[in-house]
C-alpha cells in the first residue's frame, strides 16, 4: 500500500511537472508573439518620427529662407497702401463725377447763353 501511495505521489508529481512544463511552454510562446509585436510596433513608430523630423526640418528651412516676419511686416504695408489707393480712388471717382456734372451742366446751358447773348441765333 505504501508503495501504490509511493507510485501515484510520483505519477501526480510527474503529471504536475508535465503540467508546469506545458504552461511555461505556453507562456514562452506568448512572450515571443509579444515581443514579436512591440518591435513591429517599434519600428513603424521610429519611421513615424523619422518622417516628422523630415517634414520638421523642410518647415525650419522655410522659415530661415522666408523669414514669415519680414514678410509680414510687408503685407501689413501692402495692405495700408491698398486701403489708401481704395480711398484715393473713391475720391477720384467723386471728383470726375462732380467735374463731369459741372461740364454737363455748362454744355446744356451754353447754347440759351450764347442765344440771350445774341452770339448765335
Amino acid at each position: 500500500m505504501i508503495k501504490m501511495d509511493l507510485e501515484q505521489r510520483i505519477l501526480d508529481q510527474d503529471k504536475l511537472q508535465r503540467s508546469d512544463h506545458d504552461t511555461l511552454i505556453e507562456i514562452k510562446t506568448k512572450l515571443q508573439e509579444v515581443l514579436a509585436e512591440i518591435k513591429s510596433l517599434s519600428d513603424g513608430v521610429s519611421a513615424k518620427i523619422a518622417d516628422h523630423e523630415v517634414r520638421l526640418r523642410k518647415v525650419e528651412d522655410a522659415l530661415i529662407t522666408y523669414e514669415p516676419s519680414k514678410n509680414l511686416n510687408r503685407l501689413d504695408l501692402i495692405e495700408k497702401k491698398v486701403i489708401q489707393m481704395e480711398s484715393n480712388a473713391f475720391i477720384n471717382r467723386t471728383i470726375v463725377g462732380v467735374v463731369s456734372a459741372a461740364v454737363f451742366f455748362v454744355l446744356t446751358q451754353l447754347p440759351g447763353v450764347l442765344r440771350s447773348w445774341g452770339i448765335i441765333r
